[in-house]
């Protein structure tokens, strides 16, 4: 039995979280795994979900600030304690150093999920960052990237020998993408009824999910599709860019095209009734909403960003759009509404088949338990 020590910074409900939790699901009897959470001042609502299948999880905060290397002992003397062949880190940028720092004088092996695009910081973290990245080459074993954007920008920025990088693409527990309520009771509820054109997304309402570039891209399509509406399926977050954000729809008298339903947790059921998915995003690293949407046989469109163009890679699994180009995102999504109901339904059925065949979490759990062996000497 190999234990493994999955080290993340919080457990509130996201898709780091979710994943983490579908690979444990999925992973074989010849691995036990230990989650370390260390954030306190956080909900982490997904802990129950965590030991409802006998995952231990264990709460201690350590490197509350990053450079608080008076935490080494403490933490060096936790992992000593949990005694795994193989501490998986699941965190960010300085986080990142620290964990693997303290893994590694605890004698351990160390490997890190990149689930982001590294970011730019302003001065002077970009060159305090680039140090930190550079001593972790030799504290790693290896550095999991979830999409070939992502290593291609590691290894730009922070110069990671790409002989320390690995793509292993996210993987989606597609059994829990299971229809339990109508269409119509979907729309009943959104106040919406089958007159309607469709087009949905799935996100939180902030920046990085382009909440503003959706409602530049309806502005250009109103007068073409009046009967169109746009489903927003996450939290609308109290945030000056949510704030602008709906003020922007206001402002271009757009109320009537968009529906904001809030946080919700059957995703599946609201992307069901959408005849189009959107994924307006500014950056993502993988695209999990998009490979859920994709095996729900919807038609998508996106903007070309960071591991979206792994998973559409051409027009027979969807219509990809200029990055932050609204205009562009607008004539895509027109084109896909315009095509004819047999094309948009070969569209989903070509997309279903390829995230099937490419990203199920059955493949993502082999590919990371034969790597975990790999570097345990099994």
């Amino acid at each position: 039995m190999i234990k493994i020590l999955h080290i993340i910074s919080g457990l509130n409900r996201g898709g780091s979280e979710t994943l983490l939790l579908d690979f444990i699901k999925n992973s074989s009897g010849d691995f036990e795994h230990v989650v370390w959470y260390y954030e306190t001042n956080e909900i982490c609502e997904m802990v129950p979900d965590y030991k409802q299948f006998g995952i231990e999880v264990i709460n201690l905060t350590t490197f509350k600030v990053w450079f608080k290397f008076r935490d080494l002992p403490e933490t060096i003397q936790k992992i000593k304690e949990i005694n795994p062949q193989l501490v998986h880190l699941h965190n960010q940028y300085f986080w990142k150093f620290s964990y693997a720092l303290a893994a590694k004088l605890a004698g351990k092996k160390v490997i890190t999920t990149l689930h982001y695009i590294p970011k730019n910081f302003r001065y002077p973290k970009p060159l305090l960052l680039f140090v930190f990245e550079y001593f972790l080459n030799f504290l790693l074993e290896k550095q999991i990237a979830i999409s070939s954007e992502v290593q291609k920008i590691q290894n730009k920025r922070f110069k990671t020998n790409y002989k320390l990088l690995q793509i292993i693409s996210n993987g989606v527990d597609f059994e829990k993408l299971k229809i339990t309520r109508s269409k119509q009771e979907i729309l009943t509820e959104l106040n919406l009824s089958e007159q309607n054109l469709i087009v949905g997304t799935v996100g939180n309402t902030r920046w990085e999910k382009g909440t503003d570039l959706l409602v530049e891209a309806v502005n250009f399509l109103k007068n073409d599709f009046q009967n169109l509406k746009v489903v927003v399926v996450g939290e609308v977050r109290n945030d000056n860019f949510t704030k602008n954000a709906l003020q922007k729809i206001k402002d271009l008298k757009l109320e009537s095209f968009f529906v904001f339903t809030g946080k919700k947790t059957s995703i599946a059921n609201f992307v069901n009734c959408f005849e189009i998915f959107v994924l307006p995003s500014r950056s993502e690293g993988f695209g999990l909403a998009l490979v859920e949407a994709m095996f729900l046989e919807k038609p998508c469109v996106a903007f070309k960003t960071g591991g979206i163009s792994d998973i559409v890679r051409n027009e027979n699994l969807g219509f990809l759009a200029e990055h932050e180009n609204s205009e562009d995102f607008a004539k895509q999504l027109k084109k896909m509404l315009l095509l004819s109901q047999t094309e948009k339904i070969q569209i989903g059925k070509n997309a279903k088949k390829f995230v099937v065949e490419n990203f199920s979490i059955q493949i993502f759990t082999k590919q990371y338990e034969k790597l975990y062996l790999k570097i345990c000497g099994k």
